[in-house]
């Protein structure tokens, strides 16, 4: 522990340092921990932060991404997939009306 008596501004700043490389914060790592895991591949980075991997994001990764976005009422139910829950759509980002074609007999 450093006590400073007299407040010259070189002198603060060789003690900090000093102090600093005593206790090796210069090198260190530090580890983030969350008090919930990451989830589906991402990373904690910082208390309560975590990086998700690229289909994923929200605070712990748990929402998908589905880009492009799915259209006309569709729901993303995992990276890049979308499920259309009108009838009246289907495709890969429901973007197709579907055709309903009405046979009469003559």
């Amino acid at each position: 522990m450093y006590v400073l008596v007299h407040l010259d501004t070189t002198e603060v700043f060789v003690n900090i340092v000093s102090l600093a490389n005593s206790i090796d914060i210069f090198n260190s790592k530090f580890i983030a921990i969350c008090d919930e895991p990451c989830q589906n591949g991402g990373v904690c980075v910082a208390p309560y932060q975590c990086n998700c991997t690229i289909s994923w994001s929200g605070v712990l990764c748990t929402i998908q991404i589905c880009d492009p976005i799915c259209k006309n009422g569709g729901i993303c139910t995992a990276p890049n997939t979308c499920v259309c829950d009108n009838t009246a759509w289907n495709g890969d980002r429901c973007q197709y009306r579907k055709l309903n074609f009405l046979f009469t007999s003559v």
